[in-house]
């Protein structure tokens, strides 16, 4: 799903939220159709539970989609105890068939979004990270496996698994938005002034051990979704072991190492800006082997969680 728009939030709130409700109040005669019912809803309410952007909206409103299907789930147990296993009439049979028709789109979409967490031995060498954002509670507004999932890194194939760029290296990227108490990453959704966002102004630090390869600035930072600033912004590339970390869409004039500079673990680089062209303030970070470009292949990221290292997606949290 688009990580960028509250278009998915809408989408599920005209679809999953009042077929939930519906299915609350009006659930059917018959275990087999209940359970059935229960099913798609469930199927429906986790792939936007996954892939829905949350985090443009509220992120808290993302427990309603799990919450609803839970009762669903103890709503149908309940209306249909003494009720028989099998439909009765023709109707119901029909009304099962159908249903069982209806769980397979969602139960598919589900499948190749849940690929986004997992990552195959070709894709080589993990790099073993701190997270680059620290000070409150950060999202992964978009990341994971961006190459064989679906709906969940946007930055090499949509939703639908169409290939949206050549930019292979990208495609285990992350970016990450910093959340207020609240919830939402921004004073309003999706405002046109950059200084309404949380994240931007926020301190970037070294995820890694290494030096700094490459440093990119001068690019002012533009307007939310404005088309005048560049692919990347201003950015730092670090080289740590094998790996080349890019840290990019920093804030022009911001970046206090230069190239060459060692860097250690949590050492200040710059502040998070909106020097990137068509987006709002966040922090993208990529790993490459090989170097940045060309030849280059995207390496898998292993964050740091508070008791071992783990991949991120999509809507996945840290508080540091």
């Amino acid at each position: 799903m688009p990580w960028d728009t509250p278009l998915p939030v809408l989408i599920w709130a005209l679809t999953g939220l009042p077929l939930s409700l519906l299915a609350l109040f009006k659930p059917p005669a018959g275990k087999l159709p209940a359970y059935l019912i229960a099913l798609d809803i469930l199927l429906l309410n986790l792939y936007f539970f996954h892939t829905a952007p949350w985090a443009v909206v509220n992120y808290y409103l993302r427990a309603l989609p799990f919450l609803l299907s839970l009762a669903v789930i103890a709503r149908m147990i309940h209306a249909t105890r003494s009720q028989p296993f099998f439909p009765q009439t023709k109707r119901g049979w029909a009304l099962t068939a159908i249903l069982l028709v209806l769980a397979v789109p969602p139960a598919f979409m589900d499948a190749q979004a849940l690929r986004s967490y997992r990552y195959p031995a070709s894709a080589g060498p993990s790099m073993y990270a701190l997270p680059p954002l620290q000070g409150g509670l950060h999202v992964f507004i978009n990341g994971g496996n961006g190459l064989d999932g679906w709906g969940m890194n946007n930055a090499y194939r949509d939703w639908l698994g169409r290939q949206t760029g050549n930019d292979r290296t990208a495609g285990y990227s992350v970016d990450l938005v910093k959340l207020a108490a609240s919830g939402a990453m921004s004073r309003g959704i999706l405002p046109r002034d950059f200084r309404r966002y949380e994240t931007f102004g926020e301190r970037v630090y070294s995820p890694c051990l290494g030096q700094v390869v490459k440093v990119q600035d001068g690019i002012a930072d533009v307007p939310p979704f404005s088309d005048s600033g560049s692919a990347l912004g201003n950015y730092v590339v670090l080289k740590c072991a094998q790996f080349s970390v890019t840290l990019a869409n920093l804030r022009v004039h911001s970046i206090s190492v230069k190239e060459g500079e060692l860097v250690a673990l949590n050492t200040p680089l710059a502040e998070v800006g909106n020097s990137m062209a068509n987006t709002f303030p966040h922090l993208h970070m990529r790993v490459t082997t090989g170097g940045e470009s060309g030849t280059a292949q995207p390496a898998p990221i292993l964050f740091e969680t508070l008791f071992d290292f783990s991949y991120r997606a999509r809507n996945d949290f840290y508080v540091r």
